[in-house]
Formats: structure tokens, sequence, C-alpha cells
């Protein structure tokens, strides 16, 4: 009898057991997710505005011009103390730049920097900075990027959305050709423009984001017809490929084989390389096409190799010349990759040159500065 009692606890406990992981394994297709804000998350995730070049500023010690961050301007200004260049960051959100809000801008010309505006909290990174001095006054320009965000979880996987244009609110439909905000879906290296219609996990949602950031309204869309996509690119390179629909957005890397909802996509940006630092992104070009996805079929898409130089030349005293700064690695989708620096002290080494008549070689040398 004590046997047949402990063996009908177990079966019990069991039961329970498998039924407590089952319950956890099922998500609710609908629900709220509450997000908070995160100082550091995405401190290192690639955005649209920093591929395509947004947000650039320009501030100098005789001006009153600042940097624009959560929809505000914030004083700032720049300096020179001795052979070093401070930049002057209005931190706290007073109006003013006291002395603790100077800092040395280093060699690297990039800088991160915490502050609030109207007591709202953010972590703002300047890059590409550079600095000019011409015995009167200090200009220094450069491009800001948001690192801090608001996180939460949906299905189980974390999501952040950024305030990517840094207008102090979060949009879902930005103007025309404007990317607007961005959301990075679990552990992504690349953040998308922020839509309506994403995937996240196994599921495709639509998504309501509050216009503070404060929780995203989800609804999972169950009848949604899909295309698989691909793209060709050498093995293991690929590390992000971000299109853009009529209202939603997906990284081919993790949605392609998944499948999307069928529809017209534009390129909105890529990245290749082994890690984020060594890598190159590219983008679209004026020639870069629209994709139709049709649903039901694998999509191969008209991007990557092969490559090929874009460039201008001309010819001067019998002599063929061109400038290292036009010349232009492309892909097969007319996107542009970078950053690559053909001049002086860049990034690559010069491209070489050939001259045929015909299909014979004429001459063929490593491009050279003249």
């Amino acid at each position: 009898m004590r046997q047949c009692t402990i063996a009908a606890l177990a079966a019990a406990l069991l039961l329970t057991v498998r039924g407590s992981v089952q319950a956890a394994a099922t998500s609710d297709p609908t629900g709220t997710a509450t997000l908070k804000y995160d100082s550091r998350g995405a401190s290192r995730v690639q955005t649209p505005a920093m591929i395509m070049g947004h947000n650039r500023f320009s501030v100098g010690s005789s001006s009153s011009m600042g940097v624009k961050v959560a929809g505000k301007t914030v004083k700032t200004s720049v300096r020179i103390l001795g052979k070093k260049f401070l930049l002057g960051f209005d931190r706290n959100g007073d109006g003013a730049i006291s002395k603790a809000e100077w800092a040395v801008i280093p060699p690297t010309g990039n800088m991160i920097i915490s502050g609030k505006s109207d007591g709202d909290s953010y972590v703002l990174g300047l890059t590409k900075m550079r600095v000019t001095y011409n015995k009167m006054t200090v200009s220094c320009w450069g491009q800001a990027i948001i690192r801090s965000s608001m996180a939460g979880s949906i299905d189980r996987i974390r999501v952040r959305i950024l305030d990517d244009n840094m207008d102090g609110q979060f949009n879902q439909t930005p103007k025309v050709q404007s990317f607007g905000d961005a959301i990075q879906i679990g552990s992504s290296s690349s953040a998308m423009p922020l839509r309506a219609i994403h995937r996240i996990g196994k599921h495709i949602y639509r998504l309501k984001v509050a216009s503070d950031g404060s929780s995203i309204d989800y609804e999972r869309l169950e009848d949604v017809e899909l295309g698989q996509v691909k793209a060709t690119f050498p093995r293991n390179s690929l590390r992000s490929l971000i299109m853009v629909g009529k209202d939603s957005a997906f990284d081919i890397k993790t949605d392609g084989l998944a499948g999307i909802p069928g529809g017209t996509y534009r390129l909105a940006y890529g990245a290749v390389g082994r890690s984020a630092a060594s890598g190159l992104t590219f983008k679209p070009s004026t020639a870069t096409p629209n994709y139709d996805i049709q649903p039901q079929m694998m999509n191969t898409m008209r991007i990557g190799t092969p490559l090929r130089l874009d460039f201008s030349a001309d010819i001067r005293g019998g002599k063929v010349g061109l400038s290292a700064y036009n010349v232009k690695v492309m892909g097969s989708g007319s996107e542009v990759y970078g950053p690559i620096d053909f001049t002086r002290g860049g990034n690559a080494k010069p491209p070489t040159v050939t001259m045929l008549n015909g299909r014979r070689v004429v001459s063929s040398s490593s491009m050279k500065y003249g």
C-alpha cells in the first residue's frame, strides 16, 4: 500500500512538472511588453543612422550651436587647452556647461557621453570627430549616435528600441526615405528600422510601440504568406542584411530561410566580415533595385558578389588620371561597400589600373598619386 501511494505521488508530481514545462513553453500570441531604460545593452549595436551617416553635428568655440539629442538641442562647445582640444557638453540639462562637464577629445575621435534631458536619461556616442583651430576659434564636427535603449522581452526574446533619429519619440512610420527609429531583436549586432511588422523568434508579430518607448503591444500574425529569401555571399561572411518593406523590416541573415511576408522591399544596409571591428558595411546606391519577394517561393536577391570598382577617369597630357576619393567598391545589386579608403594612409591598398586595347593589355600597374 505504501509503495502504491509513493508511486501515485511520483506520477502526480511528474504530470505537474510536465504541465508546468508545457505551460512555460507556450507564449501568449498577444500582449503588452513593458520596456525599461537600458544604458548599456545596445552600446555596440549598429544602427541605420550610424551606417547612413545621419545625425551629423558641428559646433565651435564662438557659436551657440549644440548637439541634438532626445528631441532637444543640448548646449555644446569646444575649446583648446595647451595642445589638447576639449568638448563641453551640458550633461545635466541645466542649460550651462560647468567645469566638470568639459572633457578631452581623444585622438580616436570617439566619445561616450551620459546625460539627462528634462529628467530623461540617455547615453550618446560622438564619433568620427574632427577638430580644426585657426588661432581664433576652434571648430568640431562629427556624428552623434544614440547608445542607450528601452528594453523588454517578447516571446522570451530580448527586444530593444532605440531613438535612432534622436527626436525624443519612438515612431514606426517615419517620413519618406527616412529610416526613423530602430529595433534590435535578440543578440543581433545590427538594429533594423522600427516598423509595425517584425519576426521575433519563430513568429511574425505586429507591434505597436508607445511614443515614449515604455511599452510594446504585440499580436502574433498566423495567416501570413511567406517567401524564403537568400543572398549569395562567401561562406560565413554575411553578418546582417536588413530589408525594409512598406510597414515591415527583416534581417535576411536570420529571417531569410524562415521566410518573410511577400511584397516589395528595399535595402536598408548590411554588414560583412568576421566582426564589427574588422568588417565592412554596405548600403544602397541610387541604382540599387527594389526586391519583389514572392510568397511560397525561394527568392534569390541580386546582391553581393561579383564585386566591381566604380570610378571616373580622365586623360590629361597623355596620362590617365582618377581620384582615389571617388573609387567605390560595388556589389551586383549596386550596393556600396565601406568604409574603404584608397587614399594615402587609408585602410586599403591602391587598386590596380589596367588599360586594354581590345583584349590586349596596354599597361597594368597599381594606382599612384601624382
